[in-house]
């Protein structure tokens, strides 16, 4: 499933194993690392060898009871402060606590200075420190997936402090802002990518082109990145998918062409998206599969699937019969996010769904 070894582990509620797993993982790497490079790889990434899913088990409580009842004497009837830590790891030495939060209790009640409660209640996201943003410009990345995610509306004066810090950005760890793009895409309907486009830019520099780039084409009415967000919009929430979705056309400013008759072409552009996407994604550090089945998708977006039982069998069997849904589904919102209000192509994607699941229901051998 994950395109490479992985181990799941449940703590039974004990956070203490998490490092033990940590230092395992570490031993294992060393010496794959270590044939790895002795085989000629110069750059071997340790997700592309193995994955450790951190999980923990749930306890069922009664929740009439109360849970915590005056360990060692304390009177929880006063005043105290209950805190939520993040960190961006499990040693002490390497990694760092980047995020504390505090709620404080007085009287079995929340004391809320800020206003956060009723925030929430009205789907509004707003900081409370000027300094927010500039101690941990992620956040400005965090807002933005909490606002896609949730649906909240950001506040006017934390959407000017955001872009005030966005420079920010620049300096982040790359698997800092992977993480925070994974949480954001498959959520992300059409008008968060466009709130968001100045954010994304920044992050993803060879989106900036595409920004305002008319087509000069009767088949789009939207400039590049317009459309680009309406097919990553209307994709299923599947990261292979929204990432597919959001770098499919980036390649179309630097091959545009402009005919006698004004007419706009963008010949070779799938290619260049893909290349494109490879040096972005390996950038980003994400795994290598993923990397993979992205570029996958965009280099061939633009040939057509057509409903020939024949052809679809000889593409399945080329590119796999997952590549292939994901690739209608691409190409379906891809034809369908043009804003010309035409449904110009759209009717054969039922028919192209139909004939691969009657191939799927003949269990025919479709794998070289």
């Amino acid at each position: 499933k994950w395109g490479h070894p992985a181990i799941a582990i449940t703590d039974h509620g004990v956070t203490q194993s998490f490092p033990d797993a940590n230092h395992v993982w570490d031993d294992l790497w060393r010496d794959e690392k270590k044939k790895r490079q002795e085989a000629g790889e110069e750059n071997p990434d340790r997700n592309d060898f193995f994955k450790v899913i951190y999980g923990v088990e749930a306890y069922i409580v009664d929740d009439l009871k109360e849970i915590v009842t005056n360990v060692k004497g304390q009177d929880l009837n006063n005043t105290y402060v209950v805190f939520d830590i993040e960190t961006t790891g499990f040693s002490c030495v390497n990694n760092k606590i980047i995020e504390i939060g505090g709620v404080k209790v007085k009287d079995g009640e929340i004391v809320d200075h800020f206003g956060g409660i009723e925030d929430l209640k009205a789907g509004v996201l707003r900081h409370v420190n000027d300094k927010s943003f500039a101690e941990d410009p992620l956040r400005v990345l965090r807002a933005a997936q909490f606002a896609a995610r949730f649906g909240f509306q950001i506040e006017e004066q934390t959407r000017k402090a955001m872009h005030t810090e966005i420079d920010g950005l620049d300096a982040l760890a790359r698997e800092r802002v992977m993480t925070e793009l994974e949480g954001f895409l498959p959520a992300a309907k059409a008008p968060d990518l466009l709130r968001a486009g100045e954010i994304l830019c920044r992050v993803i520099p060879e989106l900036t082109p595409t920004v305002g780039f008319a087509q000069h084409t009767p088949h789009h009415v939207h400039d590049v990145y317009t459309h680009t967000a309406q097919v990553t919009g209307n994709v299923p929430r599947e990261l292979t998918l929204r990432w597919a979705a959001l770098l499919h056309d980036i390649g179309k400013p630097r091959t545009f062409q402009l005919d006698e008759a004004g007419q706009g072409h963008f010949y070779g552009h799938a290619q260049l998206s893909a290349d494109m996407t490879n040096e972005i994604l390996l950038r980003l550090k994400a795994p290598t599969q993923l990397r993979q089945d992205v570029c996958l998708l965009i280099r061939q977006h633009m040939t057509p699937l057509t409903p020939d039982k024949k052809l679809l069998r000889r593409r399945i069997s080329r590119l796999g019969a997952d590549s292939i849904q994901k690739l209608l589904a691409l190409q379906e919102a891809d034809m369908g996010s043009k804003g010309t209000g035409k449904a110009e192509g759209m009717q054969q994607f039922p028919e192209i769904r139909a004939l691969l699941a009657e191939i799927e229901a003949e269990n025919a051998c479709l794998s070289l």
